[in-house]
């Protein structure tokens, strides 16, 4: 049937049209012609619509409104493609002659998360890619979303989780939680050269850590000095990190023991024992102290008390007739060497024990492994000698 325009200066309004099928309309021309610059058009060739008008100082809106008030009434727009082998639903904003940013559903990627990139398309180069969502809610930004990692930021993927910058496998980076089960948080750097023990996972120097392991722990990690300060199960105290990374300038107790323990019978017994972690002295000039005391008891038994420091006697009462009492050994051991130390050991309590008081030694532990610290007590029955407390201090080196 044949159509007339109807121009807008004459006032008319188009209520119903039937009988035509539409190729093309247009909206907002002035004389019905299509010649003129439209607000609106569709396009039935290309399945395009346009909505464009110059609004001075105002704003041109596509609006989705739905005016009821009631429950479950919702407003709705959709993109949608036709399955898993169709393109990528996604809406574009640009500025003219300017950037571009585009939000949609990348079909191309296993999981088809929501991406947010700069350009015109949905996915873009990954040099453009600002953030991915995938479906279990894990972000990445700057890179793909990553299974296990609730929000990566720039770089290689993990599975360890958290908050990650950079690549997890770079001597460089930000802010990450590291290791399966650890449980560890970093500011900083991961990488091969991470040597990693029971403890702590050993960062590099330049890296700033704090972390938990199984919940009990804390370490603070800065520059090139390492200090890690723990609060474990409650306790705290000073650690070290046995491998490679310079000490802090501290001192702390790693151990204390306050459960009396005896001898048994004759012979030499073990009454406390602590076991040094292994590189626990990593440069010269470190030191631990030692300080027991043990009580004697009332009788004519012969008694003799002892200290080691691995294999080597630092302290000792020697034999003696003890009646009643008690005497406290202090020693401390500094490290020369990879395998050699300097000890010296004072004895505090009656005359009769301590005659010889103070001793000087030379043990010959190699420190990248643990060494045993004891005292030990050789009598005649039980309980003859009785360890009470022993305390033992770890402390660091300026030279």
């Amino acid at each position: 049937m044949p159509y007339t325009p109807i121009p807008s200066s004459g006032g008319a309004t188009l209520t119903t049209l039937t009988g035509l099928t539409a190729k093309g309309v247009v909206i907002g021309a002035t004389d019905g012609t299509a010649t003129q610059s439209a607000d609106f058009t569709y396009d039935d060739s290309t399945n395009d619509q346009t909505v464009s008008a110059s609004e001075s100082g105002g704003t041109v809106a596509i609006a989705v409104a739905n005016t009821s008030n009631t429950a479950s009434s919702a407003a709705q727009y959709t993109a949608t493609t036709a399955g898993s082998s169709a393109g990528n639903p996604f809406s574009t904003w640009t500025i003219s002659g300017g950037q571009s940013f585009s939000a949609g559903i990348d079909n191309s990627t296993s999981g088809d998360p929501f991406v947010l990139s700069a350009g015109a398309t949905v996915p873009a180069a990954a040099s453009t890619l600002g953030m991915t969502i995938n479906a279990a809610g894990e972000i990445g930004v700057g890179a793909a979303a990553v299974t296990g990692s609730q929000f990566l930021v720039t770089g290689a993927a993990s599975t360890s989780g958290g908050i990650i910058t950079s690549s997890n496998t770079e001597t460089t980076g930000g802010f990450w939680r590291a290791g399966s089960g650890t449980r560890v948080i970093r500011m900083g750097g991961y990488g091969s050269g991470v040597a990693g023990n029971t403890t702590f996972g050993e960062p590099k120097a330049n890296t700033a850590e704090i972390s938990t392991t199984s919940l009990t722990q804390m370490a603070f990690l800065t520059g090139t000095t390492t200090l890690q300060a723990i609060i474990d199960n409650g306790k705290p105290g000073i650690a070290v990190v046995p491998t490679g990374v310079q000490r802090a300038y501290a001192v702390g107790i790693i151990k204390t023991n306050q459960t009396d323990t005896g001898n048994v019978g004759a012979g030499e017994d073990t009454l406390h024992t602590y076991t040094l972690p292994a590189s626990m002295l990593n440069a010269d000039g470190q030191s631990v102290e030692v300080e027991c005391t043990v009580a004697y008891a009332a009788n004519a038994n012969s008694k003799q008390t002892r200290l080691y420091f691995g294999a080597t006697v630092i302290a000792d009462t020697g034999a003696s007739i003890q009646n009643g009492g008690s005497v406290t050994f202090r020693a401390r051991v500094v490290r020369t060497a990879a395998a050699t130390q300097r000890a010296s050991g004072v004895l505090v309590g009656p005359t009769a024990l301590v005659g010889s008081s103070s001793t000087f030694t030379t043990p010959a532990e190699t420190l990248s492994g643990t060494v045993v610290i004891k005292v030990t007590g050789e009598a005649v029955s039980d309980n003859d000698i009785v360890a009470k407390m022993t305390v033992i201090r770890w402390a660091s080196a300026f030279n």
